[in-house]
């Protein structure tokens, strides 16, 4: 079964899952809130992330709204 593993940008890049952020193990579904800018990095750690189950997602502040016409 795979996992979700929390990981810095060097264990994305190797796929290890050694030192997590966060460990996401139970279940079968995950939902995540990103409240704050920056890079977010996970993976399997079962293996998996060699095979490419894994995931960067860069949180940006949204633009200014266009003004009114």
């Amino acid at each position: 079964m795979a996992d979700v593993v929390q990981v810095d940008e060097a264990g994305y890049n190797k796929c290890d899952a050694s030192s997590p952020i966060s460990n996401y193990s139970k279940g079968r579904s995950y939902a995540f809130e990103l409240n704050h800018t920056g890079r977010y990095y996970f993976i399997c750690s079962r293996g998996y992330c060699y095979g490419g189950m894994h995931l960067a997602i860069a949180v940006e502040h949204l633009p200014p709204p266009s003004p009114p016409p």
